[in-house]
């Protein structure tokens, strides 16, 4: 019968294009690994320091880079979200 429909989601990124990894602000033992433009790619990786973070605490690498926290209000703020949300 073929394709009736294609449904493209919009792909995520963070402000400075980097992903997601690690603590999330404001939630004690939440973590996240997420905004991964590469797709699976970045998988085996982000799963060594996520495991690394839940059970240890810390990493092996410096991961600020990608860590969430490494962004202010800015990120969170309405304008910039509606901003982001339209492009």
């Amino acid at each position: 019968a073929g394709l009736s429909k294609v449904i493209n989601g919009p792909i995520p990124y963070a402000p400075d294009g980097n992903p997601l990894i690690g603590p999330m602000p404001g939630l004690p033992n939440a973590f996240e690994a997420c905004v991964f433009t590469f797709g699976i790619a970045q998988g085996g990786g982000a799963g060594k320091v996520l495991a690394e973070w839940v059970t240890e605490g810390q990493t092996e690498w410096d991961m600020w880079s990608c860590d969430p926290r490494r962004f202010t209000s800015f990120a969170s703020a309405p304008d910039y979200c509606v901003a982001k949300g339209m492009e």
